[in-house]
């Protein structure tokens, strides 16, 4: 199930896995034109399962993906940020 929520002022993209089924999330950016591009994101894990993991990756045309990150079940009350 994915859900946008406010969490501490701010909304959020909240995943549950209440069927254990893959949940995806996708957005889109036009880069043409553009030299260089980074991804910025804030990620706390507020209960990931054992050997569950949640992934960013980003793909060029849609089909193929490369992963930028891989977070793990290690459960924090605070958000991390990334940049790639």
């Amino acid at each position: 199930d994915i859900h946008v929520v406010a969490d501490g002022g701010s909304q959020v993209i909240r995943l549950t896995d209440s069927d254990d089924i893959a949940s995806s999330v996708q957005r889109t950016a036009d880069l043409s034109g553009a030299t260089t591009a980074t991804l910025s994101l804030d990620f706390r894990n507020g209960g990931l399962d054992a050997g569950e993991t949640a992934s960013i990756q980003i793909s060029t045309d849609g089909v193929n993906y490369t992963t930028l990150a891989t977070f793990t079940n290690a459960a924090s009350s605070t958000y991390t940020n990334h940049s790639y």
